[in-house]
């Protein structure tokens, strides 16, 4: 009886370990790298800045779940005024490319998010993360930067979920939360962001840098069980060899 009790404790001892190995997370922070991005490429912006200097973004960083890969948060940083993070698109690519103007696979979008209406554009994109087809058009900026991106057209979106959204969590972040979806990113994936009348925006490449491992991992409440019916059975096999 003893025994039992000894692997009865144990296997909540690994419950609990299993518990703290799932809250471990991944997390890389880029700078702001001034870039305009748009179908034909992106391009540095050699002044370091873009258009009348607001948002003005100055990093962003994007965390996951260690155990799994999934995408948790991406927190946008700026250094003006919260209304300037008012209206916004945030691009995911999961499965990643390369910080080259010449890759092609960089912005092949899964996802994107949408926040806060148009800012002087022409959208009828709502408020929520969509997944992105295999093959869409931009919206281009109408207000101060014409030539970037600020959003993807209405008819190449599907609507995921109109919850998911960029809030507003203090004077200069803005904050993303996706803990409560599975967006399974790789070791390479890119992620993109823009004010909507595109006057500022961040293109950051994981490079290698991102998770590396992928799928589900059991929950601990799952392996309490499996262990105590293995328990079980055991204390079992024992009374019956008596």
């Amino acid at each position: 009886m003893k025994s039992y009790s000894r692997l009865f404790m144990a296997l909540i001892v690994v419950s609990f370990l299993a518990l703290a190995g799932r809250a471990s997370a991944g997390t890389l922070t880029f700078g702001d790298d001034s870039v305009y991005f748009n179908a034909a490429g992106f391009s540095i912006d050699p002044s370091g800045q873009m258009g009348n200097n607001a948002p003005n973004p100055t990093g962003m960083t994007v965390t996951w779940d260690d155990a799994t890969g999934y995408l948790t948060s991406i927190v946008i940083d700026v250094d003006t005024s919260s209304y300037y993070l008012s209206w916004n698109s945030l691009f995911i690519n999961t499965s990643g490319g390369s910080p080259n103007s010449a890759n092609t696979t960089w912005d092949g979008w899964d996802y994107m998010v949408h926040s806060g209406g148009n800012a002087g554009a022409t959208t009828d994109v709502a408020d929520g993360l969509y997944s992105v087809a295999g093959t869409y058009d931009y919206i281009m900026g109408t207000v101060f930067q014409v030539q970037q991106a600020s959003g993807i057209q209405s008819k190449d979106l599907t609507l995921v979920s109109s919850s998911v959204t960029g809030v507003i969590t203090s004077a200069s972040t803005l904050t993303y939360d996706f803990s409560s979806l599975q967006i399974q990113l790789s070791s390479d994936f890119v992620i993109g962001w823009v004010s909507f009348c595109g006057n500022d925006s961040l293109l950051s490449f994981a490079d290698g840098h991102g998770p590396t491992t992928s799928g589900t991992v059991p929950e601990p409440a799952t392996m309490v069980l499996f262990g105590i019916g293995i328990a079980g059975l055991t204390g079992w096999s024992r009374r019956m060899r008596k």
